[in-house]
């Protein structure tokens, strides 16, 4: 990933391919150089003193809770001559939480039905299960269906454990 530099201060980030040919419509530019080369000799570079510099993306996402915490992502940052791109957690706010719980809610039936969709084979006379996994697979995919009906949803609650 790149941004456009001048003096150790971003101008613009993220910086693309796409972007710098957007500035210099009229340029054809060196499949064979980087976006640094070919930025370096437009008359933009030339008049602004700008540069475009790799920026690394330093991964300190190890886990967080994305039902209490926002993923904010700050301008990339100069630490001992490397550009690094750094991600910080807060907390979020009442509104954002209201917000996100209808998602939450959505992508979990979501996933349910998709299950339950996969697994109907299972309830089938021919299936080749034993009388035992199927019913193991029944009481499953009830779980699936009265999955909103658990305490906490879409927030908190515990996805049924697939039969193996």
């Amino acid at each position: 990933m790149y941004a456009k530099v001048k003096m150790d201060a971003i101008v613009q980030f993220p910086y693309s391919m796409d972007d710098l040919q957007a500035e210099n419509p009229y340029t054809n530019f060196d499949a064979q150089k980087s976006i640094e080369e070919l930025y370096a000799v437009t008359e933009d570079a030339i008049n602004t003193g700008c540069t475009i510099v790799f920026v690394s993306i330093e991964d300190n996402m190890h886990s967080f809770d994305p039902l209490k915490k926002a993923v904010r992502d700050d301008l990339p940052t100069l630490i001992e001559s490397n550009w690094i791109w750094k991600w910080h957690y807060e907390n979020k706010t009442e509104q954002e939480i209201e917000e996100y719980s209808p998602t939450v809610a959505s992508d979990s039936l979501m996933k349910a039905n998709n299950a339950l969709e996969t697994t109907a084979w299972t309830q089938e006379p021919d299936s080749g299960l034993t009388p035992d996994k199927i019913e193991e697979w029944r009481i499953y995919r009830e779980e699936l269906s009265n999955i909103s009906s658990q305490p906490g949803f879409p927030l908190a609650f515990v996805w049924p454990k697939v039969p193996t």
